[in-house]
């Protein structure tokens, strides 16, 4: 019983060490949008103008690898894009067609 009870606490506390952990890289990503230079309209601008225009569907925020940047789909005719944006700079990291 006392091993158990042992078992229990231990998967009880990396449970709530888990969650701490996707909690601490929501903050992270919060700070690093707060601190972008470049606005969640300024990256849509800068998404719709490298396609050519169309209009935007879809914004995510996203950090990786220390970079930060915008995710931006574009739908344009019968194509949609997937732009990246750099949120500090404004430049086009990547654009793809998305099939």
């Amino acid at each position: 019983m006392k091993n158990f009870v042992k078992s229990a606490v231990i998967a009880v506390s990396l449970l709530g060490l888990g969650s701490t952990a996707f909690a601490g890289d929501d903050y992270l990503e919060m700070q690093a949008q707060q601190k972008a230079k470049v606005s969640y309209d300024q990256a849509v601008a800068n998404a719709v103008k490298a396609v050519g225009g169309g209009e935007a569907t879809d914004v995510d925020f996203d950090v990786k690898f220390g970079k930060s940047y915008y995710e931006v789909e574009v739908a344009k005719g019968y194509s949609k894009y997937d732009v990246k944006v750099d949120a500090n700079t404004g430049a086009i990291l990547s654009k793809n067609i998305d099939d």
